[in-house]
């Protein structure tokens, strides 16, 4: 019970409808034919409300999970995946509001998404540390609501997840890409033989007695 406690809450739709409610009631106290009509709409607001709860919280109907590298590079974007999958039976949406570590300094992270019966779906987000460290998350909360979207549950996971933040190894890797490119273009460049330079032969012809006798012939 506690843990149901802890886990439903009501949306903004909810407390409008009870200023409309203590509204009506206002009003009847002049339009007093409409008062029993009041009642019957709020009798129709509790079930409402309560068939919500119990199709949130007759099973475990969501399962989340934080995916993060093994570490983050600093001055970099880094990308972090959300992975959900719902085991309801009907369509739900769900605002997933993600702890971010303190060192962002980010407190308003809210993303909206709308999820059919028994799937899944994932999206991405970026974070860009700038000071090396461990960075460490909160939960991730996921509120699920469905139908007339009056009522949500909570769900929590990941909590107290960590990752490390190195110097900027992205750029690293860029700069040994271009060295690579650059080494790979030195490779295919022309090699010119200069002449004298070296004690390889070119080409070697076989020896014939004629070219001897015009060598002789020209020294003369």
């Amino acid at each position: 019970m506690i843990k149901l406690i802890k886990s439903l809450y009501f949306s903004e739709r909810f407390f409008y409808a009870l200023f409309g409610f203590a509204a009506l009631f206002l009003l009847s106290y002049w339009a007093k034919p409409i008062y029993p009509y009041i009642w019957l709409m709020v009798i129709a607001f509790v079930v409402i409300v309560f068939a919500e709860i119990v199709a949130l919280f007759k099973t475990n109907g969501l399962s989340g999970d934080r995916v993060l590298a093994e570490k983050f590079s600093n001055s970099d974007e880094n990308e972090v995946i959300i992975n959900l999958a719902s085991k309801y039976s009907f369509n739900t949406e769900i605002e997933v509001i993600d702890e971010i570590p303190i060192q962002f300094q980010k407190r308003d992270f809210l993303k909206k998404i709308s999820i059919s019966a028994k799937e899944e779906t994932s999206f991405t987000y970026l974070l860009r540390p700038v000071e090396r460290g461990v960075y460490t998350f909160g939960s991730l909360n996921c509120y699920v609501k469905f139908g007339l979207k009056l009522t949500k549950r909570r769900f929590k996971f990941n909590k107290d997840q960590s990752v490390k933040v190195y110097p900027s190894f992205i750029q690293m890797k860029k700069y040994d890409f271009l060295a690579m490119d650059r080494r790979v273009t030195m490779t295919g460049l022309k090699k010119v033989r200069r002449i004298g330079h070296t004690m390889e032969f070119e080409q070697i012809k076989e020896y014939v007695f004629l070219d001897s006798n015009k060598q002789r012939i020209q020294t003369k």
